[in-house]
C-alpha cells in the first residue's frame, strides 16, 4: 500500500468515488487527478487494474512517476495490454481501433481525460465492453463536457460525481488581457463585404441557419437553403483565414513576448495553424529570443518529455498548436499567449489550465489577441473570463477591479483583554456606589 497525503477535496473525491464506483471526476489542470485515482486504486485493492490514456508519451511520463514518486514496484506495471500486471496502461486507440478485447476482464478501469473515451472508435467499439463489466470505472477529466452527442452519451452512462472547477487556495494571482489589434483599412473592407455577403445568404435563405453550425446541418440535403449554406460556409471560412493571418497580430505577440522575455518569464503560445505559429517564432529567433515550435511537424510524441523539461533551460519560449493542450506539465511557465479562436470551450479550458498551475509566489498572466472591431472581441471576453481572473485589463483598463484580501483584524493579547475588564468592573462597582 501507498502512503499518500491528500488534500480535502482529494478525499472528498476518492469518498464520493467509492460511494458511486463508476463515475467521473472533473477537476482543474494540476489539481492532483493522478493522486486521486492511486488513491482509489489503493483502497479498492484490486489486482488487476487498466489505465487507457490518450498518448504513449502521456503513459510513460505516468508510469515513471508511479515508480519514482509513488514507489510502485515496476514489475507492477505493463505498458502492453496483452501482458496484464497490477497496473496496466494502454492508449485509447490502441484498445478502441485495434484490440478491443484487451478490454475485458480487468478489476478496475482508469480512463484519463476521460472526453476521448467520446472519440467513434472507441466510443463504439470498447467503452461498451468497459461499462458492461461489474468493475469500478473512474474517468477523470478537466473538461468532459463538448457539444457531441457521443459526449452527451459517456455522461449519461458515466456522469460526472464530483465536479470542482476552480480551487482557489491552489491558484496563482492571474491576471487576463485582452489584447486588441487593428486592420488595415484595406482588409477591415474585406472584412465587412464578407460579413454582409453572411448576412445575405441568411436572409436569402429565408433564415434556415443563422451560424456556422446549422449551415452544416443543410449541407448535402435537398432544400432550396442548402446552395445558400454552401456559399455561407465559403465566406465564414474566408473571413476566418482573414482574421487568422492578420500581420499585425503577429506584431503584438512579439511585442508581448519581448516585454516578458525581459523578466526571464516562461512563455507559451498557442496558435490556430501552424503557419501561424512558424511565423512568430521565426521572428522572434530573428530577434534574438530562443523560441521552440512544438508541434506534429517539429516534436515526436515521444519527444514530448524532453521538450517539457528542455523548457526554461534552453529555452524560454515554446510555441503549440495542439499538442501540449493535455497532460505534459509546464510547472514554471507564467505567460501564457493565445492568439485567435480556439475550436472548443474545452481546448481553452485546457489551455488555461496549462498556466494555472500552482506554485508559491507566482502570478499568471494571460493574454488573449483579437481583431478589434470583429467577432474575435466577444469571443476573447468569454475565453479569458474561464480563467476567472483577479483582474482584467484591456487598454489599460481594469474590467474586473482588484478585490485585496480583507485584513485580519489583529488578535488582542490576553492582558489586554484582562485590563479591560478590570476597568469596566471597577466603573461599574463606581456607579453603583453612586447609586446608593
Amino acid at each position: 500500500m501507498m502512503d499518500i497525503t491528500l488534500r480535502d477535496y482529494q478525499k472528498e473525491a476518492v469518498e464520493k468515488f467509492l460511494e458511486h464506483e463508476k463515475g467521473i471526476i472533473q477537476l482543474p489542470t494540476g489539481s492532483g487527478k493522478t493522486v486521486i485515482a492511486l488513491s482509489i486504486y489503493n483502497e479498492l485493492d484490486k489486482p488487476n487494474t487498466l489505465i487507457i490514456s490518450p498518448t504513449r508519451a502521456l503513459i510513460e511520463d505516468m508510469k515513471k512517476n508511479f515508480i519514482e514518486k509513488y514507489n510502485i514496484p515496476e514489475h507492477y506495471i505493463s505498458t502492453n495490454p496483452r501482458v496484464k500486471a497490477r497496473i496496466t496502461f494502454a492508449t485509447y486507440a490502441m484498445i478502441g481501433t485495434y484490440e478491443p478485447e484487451l478490454a475485458k476482464e480487468f478489476d478496475f478501469y482508469i480512463l484519463d481525460e476521460v472526453h476521448h473515451a467520446a472519440g467513434n472508435n472507441f466510443f463504439r467499439n470498447a467503452l461498451p465492453i468497459i461499462l458492461d463489466e461489474e468493475a469500478p470505472v473512474l474517468g477523470l477529466s478537466a473538461s468532459p463536457k463538448t457539444s457531441s452527442n457521443n459526449i452527451k452519451e459517456l455522461l449519461n452512462k458515466l456522469p460526472i460525481i464530483y465536479k470542482k472547477t476552480e480551487l482557489k487556495e491552489f491558484k496563482p494571482y492571474t491576471i487576463g488581457y485582452l489584447y486588441g489589434v487593428e486592420f488595415s483599412p484595406e482588409d477591415q473592407g474585406k472584412y465587412e463585404k464578407l460579413s454582409n455577403g453572411m448576412k445575405e445568404c441568411m436572409i436569402k435563405s429565408g433564415f434556415a441557419f443563422r451560424n456556422m453550425v446549422q449551415a452544416s446541418k443543410l449541407m448535402g440535403k435537398r432544400s432550396p437553403a442548402s446552395g445558400f449554406a454552401g456559399k455561407y460556409l465559403k465566406l465564414y471560412n474566408e473571413r476566418k483565414r482573414l482574421v487568422q493571418q492578420c500581420p499585425t497580430k503577429i506584431d503584438a505577440i512579439v511585442d508581448i513576448v519581448k516585454k516578458h522575455h525581459m523578466n526571464n518569464d516562461k512563455i507559451m503560445i498557442f496558435a490556430d495553424s501552424v503557419d501561424e505559429l512558424l511565423k512568430v517564432i521565426k521572428k522572434l529567433n530573428q530577434i534574438g529570443i530562443k523560441a521552440y515550435p512544438m508541434t506534429s511537424k517539429t516534436t515526436r510524441k515521444k519527444d514530448l518529455k524532453k521538450v517539457s523539461k528542455a523548457f526554461g533551460k534552453k529555452f524560454n519560449v515554446i510555441g503549440l498548436v495542439k499538442m501540449g493542450e493535455e497532460g505534459i506539465d509546464f510547472p514554471d511557465l507564467n505567460v501564457l499567449i493565445i492568439m485567435g479562436s480556439p475550436k472548443s470551450d474545452r481546448a481553452i479550458i485546457q489551455r488555461i489550465g496549462r498556466v494555472l498551475r500552482y506554485k508559491e509566489g507566482k502570478t499568471a498572466h494571460i493574454y488573449i489577441t483579437y481583431v478589434k472591431n470583429t467577432y474575435e472581441r466577444k469571443v476573447a471576453e468569454k475565453y479569458i473570463k474561464k480563467a476567472n481572473p483577479d483582474k482584467i485589463v484591456e487598454d489599460g483598463n481594469i474590467l474586473i477591479p482588484e478585490k485585496p484580501p480583507m485584513p485580519m483584524p489583529e488578535p488582542i493579547p490576553i492582558f489586554q483583554n484582562t485590563l479591560v475588564e478590570t476597568i469596566l468592573k471597577a466603573v461599574k462597582k463606581l456607579i453603583h456606589m453612586g447609586a446608593r
